[in-house]
């Protein structure tokens, strides 16, 4: 969809954005204007504009739109039901910490991370700053700030674990002391990473998705969390901000197969997997997994 500013094209893309005929990576670039539309549909003003905050998809490529007003969330409900393609707004938190550990889950005996952040982890982060049953979020790229490096760790665990009846009813008590044992593990030391995530709302939500993603937005920008986020496991504590231009680092790596997502049905898990590759030093998911059989809760 092609748009016009201030007398110069726009080009809005899922991956990239071209202004005055030079493109630009839509993850890193930024708009700063007073306000802004898609022709008579304003958008409100606002500070600065991320591409990657506002993207467009349909439409013809020869439609030309003026950006100014305001009124976002009202301007995309309306779009939508005028036809003017599909649009979707991201949420974009920085996350960072001293270490991370994020498990693969094919080696049981000792624990070696992903080189990266996985999709779950930053799901886990999110639901952490912000969650209710109304929606869920939908991890769409994950930007690498930092140089992947990895560190050994002796940790303490323990081999009786409760089930998840057992420890919603709260009857059993787990005897660390007599069931510890040690094992290694290969960590991540000193990480960064920038998540993008779009908010699904469910079928039984109350309220618009807008008003979901403002209260995120709101939380992240005063440092409010639920509970303490964390990298993997709770010994590295993660911390976030509102996210800002540090570029990923150069970095093109085929990271194999990676774990997209799990799903919980009473005492069974099923796995979601994808092909992961990071390009440039961001890594994009895709909105839906490789399924695998159920298997059963231990």
């Amino acid at each position: 969809m092609r748009c016009k500013l201030f007398d110069r094209p726009v080009l809005l893309a899922m991956g990239a954005v071209s202004v005055g005929g030079v493109r630009h990576d839509s993850a890193s670039c930024r708009l700063s204007t007073p306000a802004i539309s898609f022709g008579k549909f304003p958008i409100p003003p606002r500070r600065s504009w991320r591409y990657s905050d506002l993207r467009c998809t349909g439409g013809s490529s020869g439609d030309l739109h003026e950006f100014h007003g305001s009124g976002l969330d009202s301007v995309l409900s309306r779009m939508r039901s005028a036809g003017r393609g599909v649009v979707s707004v991201s949420l974009v938190v920085q996350v960072w910490g001293s270490g991370a550990l994020f498990t693969r889950p094919e080696l049981t005996a000792e624990r070696v991370s992903y080189p990266v952040m996985t999709p779950t982890a930053a799901a886990g982060v999110l639901e952490a700053i912000y969650w209710k049953p109304e929606f869920a979020y939908r991890i769409k790229r994950i930007e690498v700030l930092k140089e992947i490096r990895n560190f050994a760790l002796r940790r303490n665990e323990t081999t009786d674990l409760a089930s998840l009846a057992d420890a919603v009813s709260g009857v059993r008590r787990v005897d660390t002391a007599a069931r510890r044992v040690q094992r290694n593990a290969v960590c991540l030391k000193d990480v960064g990473y920038r998540i993008h995530a779009q908010i699904d709302v469910r079928p039984h939500a109350d309220k618009l998705e807008s008003a979901y993603r403002d209260q995120f937005r709101r939380r992240v920008a005063r440092g409010q969390c639920f509970s303490q986020p964390y990298l993997g496991t709770r010994e590295f504590a993660a911390r976030f901000s509102e996210p800002d231009d540090t570029p990923p680092i150069d970095l093109t790596a085929d990271l194999g197969v990676m774990l997209h997502s799990i799903q919980h049905a009473g005492d069974r898990k099923s796995f979601t997997w994808f092909r992961a590759a990071l390009v440039h030093g961001v890594l994009e998911v895709p909105k839906v997994g490789l399924m695998q059989q159920p298997s059963k809760v231990s």
